[in-house]
């Protein structure tokens, strides 16, 4: 199923509705151009986008969107928007253990101490490193790549799970970087 508007007449002038056909379209060739498929609906408050194609491993792709209205000019925005991508693949080789790479979070230090396998990740001290041995990070080389995106904050979490060999890179904003996302082709 190809991509579906699902705008009233009056929405399709909106800039928002422009923006959410935009990041659709781009990534519904992006996907295409690879041989892949991809599937979605937007209108100007919302958008869904799932694709698939294989470029060397199987990559799935998922964009969501949505911003709440409550009808009053006190509450921001900002507040009321979600915006997540995740990007999957299967990459077997990759690590010998379960790894996490996400935000800190409060309870972080608690958990250390009771045991847990929590390491701040080199460089980015707004981050945590979950892994069971004392290894260092199997997923080095994707947060290399991934730096900027570390460094803004903009990666919600990267997680490899040894058992099923899956990659999966959480993003809490729509990607669109089709540079950035050549170099994951290249170099997982």
């Amino acid at each position: 199923m190809p991509l579906q508007s699902e705008a009233s007449p009056d929405e399709e002038s909106s800039p928002f509705y422009q923006e959410n056909k935009r990041v659709c379209t781009k990534w519904e060739s992006f996907i295409l151009s690879h041989g892949g498929r991809a599937t979605g609906k937007y209108n100007a408050w919302a958008l869904i986008f799932h694709g698939e194609f294989k470029v060397g491993h199987v990559w799935r792709i998922g964009l969501k969107k949505s911003t709440v209205d409550h009808g009053s000019i006190l509450l921001s925005s900002k507040k009321n928007l979600l915006m997540r991508t995740w990007i999957r693949t299967t990459h077997p080789q990759l690590s010998r253990e379960d790894v996490v790479v996400r935000k800190r979070r409060r309870s972080d230090g608690l958990v250390g101490k009771i045991g847990g396998r929590l390491y701040q990740l080199e460089g980015y001290p707004r981050y945590t490193l979950q892994i069971a041995s004392d290894a260092r990070n199997p997923l080095a080389s994707v947060c290399q790549l991934l730096g900027a995106y570390l460094s803004r904050e903009e990666i919600e979490q990267v997680k490899y799970n040894q058992g099923t060999g899956e990659l999966m890179i959480e993003f809490n904003i729509l990607f669109i970087d089709f540079g950035m996302m050549k170099s994951l082709l290249e170099n997982l």
